[in-house]
């Protein structure tokens, strides 16, 4: 009985875990921008970079290396629905800059995202 308490708290606390982290595209934002502005400019599309967000965010290499494609590759065709969801990751994006006042990061960001506004 106690293991079965301790396994559903457990289960609560990953829950309440992924819920505070941001999602995967929100995270390669982040990170774009922080390439960017730093001047490292070592982000690319392919198994590399994806391999090593992958190690700092615990996400799926699969899915960054797509987020990835979407920031760095051609403008997407994209459906209302997931264009709106895509804007909404850029918010996120924006409210992280914020808390750190990183302005020339949010600048950086407003600019990527004309592409997806389009």
């Amino acid at each position: 009985a106690k293991q079965q308490e301790r396994l559903e708290l457990l289960q609560k606390e990953l829950l309440k875990c992924r819920k505070a982290q941001f999602h995967t595209f929100t995270l390669a934002l982040i990170y774009y921008a922080f390439d960017k502005t730093t001047g490292v400019n070592s982000l690319q599309c392919n198994d590399r970079s994806a391999a090593m967000l992958t190690k700092l965010f615990g996400k799926d290499q699969g899915g960054i290396k797509d987020n990835l494609q979407l920031i760095l590759g051609k403008k997407p065709d994209l459906t209302p629905r997931y264009r709106t969801e895509i804007l909404n990751r850029f918010n996120d994006a924006y409210a992280f800059f914020e808390e750190l006042q990183f302005s020339e990061a949010i600048q950086l960001l407003q600019k990527l995202e004309l592409k997806f506004r389009k």
